[in-house]
Parts: structure tokens; C-alpha cells; sequence
């Protein structure tokens, strides 16, 4: 079953907006709940995006209120057959928490992309992710440790990066690798990135123990990595 009705709390969960009881409620559910990973993931995802491209723009003014119907909607039982028994009256942790007003800058821009995620419904998930099919995520990490993009990989060892990287450098290209055993020196071509934050199908299958990772080199690409990965994952 692909669906689940915890999983209108995956964007709350990633905002932090859970209190804590909800919270190890929901990591419980969590780990035994594929539906709800994968939401998880796809938030995650959607706030990294939003981050490259958001900038500092401040957000529309009617954006809370989208913002709480959206929550609102999603959070509704499905059919009254499965609608939890009747409990006190508590006030909904979307207005408990999603007070926006009160929000930094950043927490604003997370809580835009929760909105364009709630409002593409489930139908969102990105055409390179449909074709690669059923799927592990890995993060893709900077060399500091800092999140820059996913790595998603499916039984057959075929590759779907989200990489969010600075605009090359004229004259520069990052190209992606796939780092046989993690070994550098077995490191195999899988295809060209210039920057910005894009899914990308590399050229090459990846296999446990093996790395994916992105250097930055010439124009055109190299056959052998001639500079140091600035991002990578561990399959």
C-alpha cells in the first residue's frame, strides 16, 4: 500500500513543527512506513530546491493562509470509516505551530515549499524519479558534511542525482562519477552538471560500496578526475 494517513505530518516533521510527542510518535511510524519515508525525502528535497532558488525574497502576503488550508486539507481522514475516535478538543498542531508570522526568513522559505508540495498533491514526484522506479535515497554531501542534493538509486544499480552546487566557473564543468568500490582511482564518467540544482540520470550504474560523487573540471569533462569531489554519497 502506498498510502498512509500519517504522512500529511511528513512536512511538519521536517519543519520541526511537531511537538514532542508527535514527534517520536511519528519517527516510530517512521521507520516501519515506506510511504512515509519516501514523503519525508521528497520534502526535504522540495526546501533544498527552494533554497537554492528562493533567494531572499520575502514571501506573498496570502501565503500563511494557503499555507494552513493546504495543511488543513491534507490532514483530513480519508473516509469516516477510518477517522480516529472522537478525543478533547485540542487545537491542531498546524495553528499551534505554523504561526509564519513569527518566523525567520528561512523557516518562511521552508514553509513556501510545504505549500508547493501540499498543492501538487501526490502526483509530484519528479518524472526521473517515476522512471527510476522503486528506489534507496542516500544524501549527497559537501565535503564540509553539509547536505547539497540527494543520490537515488533502484535494484538494477540505475542513478538519479539531485545535485545543488554554484554555477561552474567559465571555462569549468562538474562532472559526475561513479567511484568503483569507492576507489577515485576506479572512477568512471556517468555525465555533465554545470550548476544550479537539477535532477540529473548519470551515465554509469552505481552498486553497493560504490561512491557517486561530483569534481569540478574543464569544459568538455576529463576522462579521470583531475581535482578533488566537491560533493558525494555512498551508495
Amino acid at each position: 500500500m502506498d498510502d498512509c494517513d500519517l504522512r500529511a505530518l511528513a512536512a511538519p516533521y521536517v519543519l520541526a513543527a511537531l511537538d514532542e510527542d508527535e514527534r517520536e510518535r511519528f519517527e516510530a511510524h517512521l521507520a516501519g512506513c515506506a510511504a512515509c519515508a519516501r514523503e519525508v525525502d521528497a520534502v526535504r528535497d522540495s526546501l533544498l530546491v527552494l533554497a537554492r532558488a528562493g533567494g531572499e525574497e520575502a514571501p506573498p502576503p496570502d501565503l500563511r493562509g494557503r499555507v494552513l488550508a493546504a495543511v488543513a486539507r491534507e490532514a483530513q481522514p480519508a473516509s469516516p470509516a477510518r477517522a480516529p475516535a472522537p478525543a478533547p478538543p485540542r487545537e491542531p498542531f498546524w495553528r499551534r505551530r505554523f504561526a509564519l508570522a513569527l518566523l525567520p526568513p528561512v523557516a518562511m522559505a521552508a514553509a513556501a515549499a510545504v505549500a508547493v508540495v501540499l498543492f501538487l498533491g501526490r502526483s509530484s514526484t519528479p518524472a526521473p524519479l517515476k522512471q527510476l522506479g522503486p528506489h534507496a535515497t542516500m544524501a549527497l554531501r559537501a565535503a564540509g558534511g553539509r547536505r547539497t542534493g540527494s543520490v537515488y538509486v533502484n535494484r538494477t544499480g540505475e542513478v538519479v542525482a539531485l545535485a545543488s552546487l554554484p554555477v561552474a566557473p567559465a571555462g569549468k564543468v562538474y562532472e559526475a562519477w561513479v567511484m568503483v568500490g569507492g576507489d577515485e582511482t576506479r572512477a568512471e564518467p556517468a555525465g555533465l552538471f554545470h550548476g544550479g540544482t537539477h535532477y540529473m540520470t548519470l551515465a554509469r550504474r552505481a552498486h553497493p560500496g560504490d561512491v557517486v560523487g561530483f569534481t569540478l573540471e574543464p569544459a568538455g569533462g576529463s576522462a579521470r578526475p583531475t581535482t578533488q569531489p566537491v560533493a558525494t554519497a555512498r551508495i
